[in-house]
């Protein structure tokens, strides 16, 4: 799997929800961050003897999901194991396994306080898709918290407001979880979960946190009214950060510090395969504004296999033009469950494929214009050359200390090191070296539940 180190390690957003709602019904439950632990699992199933297992992961972890359930029933069978989450929604065949007691989807909270207290599970066309209690209970979470970053950002909390993208991109899954509607939660609501984190850094994990300006503007009036003393990092698109340069000076002055953004191309045609609906000149102005503000943009860039080593020498000059701290770039991927895996299904391998190859960081989609070490040079050399600009980290340097730095540059060479050449033969599939961390992409698609490589509810 294609795994950075220290770029980027949020809280297990959902598994705190699901404690939340377990508790209410006097269970006691212990939230497990198997990315932190240096103990393996069948240590805390020992030690708490649990009645239920849930697990939480990304469409790239079914492997090690259904894995660890095995080392959890090898210890005691009579343990229910349960998944949960956004990737058992798009494909839950993934994890059909005889480890796996039962497949939740996002709909796994109801169903696991019914097997928490010994009632039959809802079947799933009754479970809500968005039954989610009010608060996470963070301090379940507590001996883990100071280490919970993201890119630049020591320490930080992870907050969501809306359920599901506001716009269709062609690679995103997200609207297929709740039938294409927006489920948006109370402001005045998300004031008061604000309020209970101790954290100065938020990182507000909205698939599109701009995707109604209303909304943002009230939010700002909101953070002012309270006074509330946060650093918030947020997504949203291009056209809407182009278009409304008020409304981002809005948000710089109530904290907002950095946005990731989706650039995705620098040629117009190239953005028409995503199913962006944006402009090359709509993403030029957006990040003139995010500069002129002072606003951090954090940049994803998709690299498609037709394209050959001058489109990515003009795709460098054309983001070297800003002062983007952090750009991703990834090699054009069509996920299962979204509309470009089946424009792109005769090109990529045939028969099934391990799970980790789905973590938006592999060369899946065979490349035309160059060879496939080729075009993984070329995505390794993009992102050194974005990434290590002296400039760009003397200014992030001053901003955010040493400590953060560091880890950040430590992140992105590893990065690009586990883009190392591979020799085994045309379209081979190629893994990293950890296949149980996160995957790069997550830093700018924002989906925490997706964020977790293996987390266990006891």
């Amino acid at each position: 799997m294609i795994s950075p180190v220290g770029l980027m390690l949020g809280e297990p957003l959902e598994l705190e929800y699901v404690a939340t709602a377990v508790e209410k019904f006097n269970h006691c439950v212990t939230v497990v961050d198997l990315i932190l632990e240096k103990r393996p699992i069948e240590f805390f199933v020992r030690v708490h003897r649990p009645h239920i297992v849930y697990f939480s992961g990304h469409l790239a972890h079914s492997d090690v999901v259904t894995a660890l359930a095995a080392r959890v029933k090898a210890v005691d069978a009579a343990i229910i194991t349960v998944v949960g989450g956004v990737p058992e929604e798009v494909r839950p065949k993934d994890f059909r396994d005889a480890s796996l007691d039962h497949v939740g989807g996002e709909a796994s909270l109801e169903l696991l306080v019914a097997l928490a207290n010994d009632g039959a599970p809802p079947p799933a066309s009754h479970r809500s898709r968005t039954c989610y209690p009010a608060y996470p209970s963070r301090r379940k979470t507590t001996r883990y918290r100071q280490r919970y970053h993201y890119l630049f950002h020591d320490r930080c909390a992870t907050l969501k407001t809306v359920f599901r993208a506001a716009s269709d991109c062609d690679f995103c899954s997200c609207q297929h979880v709740t039938d294409g509607h927006l489920s948006y939660r109370d402001l005045d609501d998300v004031m008061e979960e604000i309020d209970r984190i101790e954290e100065k850094n938020v990182v507000i994990v909205d698939d599109d946190f701009l995707a109604d300006q209303a909304r943002v503007e009230l939010f700002c009036h909101l953070v002012r009214d309270r006074r509330v003393d946060k650093n918030f990092v947020v997504a949203g698109r291009a056209d809407f950060i182009a278009r409304h340069p008020e409304t981002m000076a809005l948000l710089k002055s109530v904290g907002v510090s950095a946005v990731c953004v989706g650039i995705e191309a620098g040629r117009q045609s190239d953005l028409a395969v995503p199913g962006k609906n944006i402009t090359v000149d709509l993403n030029r102005r957006a990040l003139a504004v995010l500069e002129a503000n002072d606003i951090l943009a954090y940049c994803r860039l998709l690299v498609r296999p037709d394209r050959g080593r001058q489109d990515v020498d003009r795709l460098i000059r054309q983001m070297r033009r800003f002062s983007c701290p952090v750009v991703g770039v990834e090699p054009l991927t069509a996920p299962p469950g979204t509309p470009l895996f089946d424009t792109f299904r005769s090109d990529l391998p045939a028969g099934p494929q391990p799970s980790e190859v789905w973590d938006l960081g592999h060369v899946l989609i065979r490349p035309t214009a160059l060879s496939e070490r080729e075009f993984d040079r070329q995505i390794r050399r993009s992102l050194l050359r974005l990434n290590l600009r002296l400039r760009v980290h003397a200014a992030a340097l001053r901003r955010f200390g040493v400590r953060p730095w560091f880890r950040v540059v430590r992140g992105v060479l590893s990065l690009a090191c586990q883009y190392r050449e591979h020799d085994r033969g045309p379209h081979a599939v190629r893994c990293g070296r950890d296949a149980t961390a996160r995957r790069w992409a997550n830093f700018i698609t924002t989906a925490t539940e997706d964020q977790r490589s293996s987390s266990r509810l006891g």
